[in-house]
């Protein structure tokens, strides 16, 4: 396993990526929700990543929250994540997105996947 920082906004290098599938590697993410506490990003991927308006709006038409569409993303992309929470609710939040990969269309992984980089 390779555990690297991954989310939507800084996203593991492809070739990082490719390598790991290449050699029997699992690429699991840490801060996949982003940093919420840390307030150094310049727009437009300030202050929140779970405020993200495309973020917001695939949560909207599924009734997901916006930290279950991101987690089904990484899901949907193979990678497993380990999102920090102290909070009961969050935790069964975090379980229950493994499951909703599948509601993602195409298109909403692509928007997912243009999301900038910072």
């Amino acid at each position: 396993m390779n555990q690297l920082h991954h989310n939507l906004y800084g996203r593991v290098d492809a070739d990082v990526a490719a390598f790991c599938r290449a050699n029997n590697i699992h690429v699991q993410s840490y801060s996949p929700l982003g940093v919420p506490d840390h307030k150094t990003f310049a727009a437009p991927c300030a202050p929140v990543l779970l405020e993200d308006p495309v973020l917001l709006t695939i949560a909207a038409a599924h009734g997901m929250s916006p930290a279950q569409v991101v987690l089904a993303h990484q899901w949907a992309e193979g990678i497993s994540s380990n999102p920090r929470t102290m909070d009961a609710l969050h935790m069964i939040e975090v379980i229950n997105a493994a499951g909703m990969a599948d509601l993602l269309t195409a298109d909403e992984i692509a928007q997912l996947d243009a999301r900038p980089q910072c």
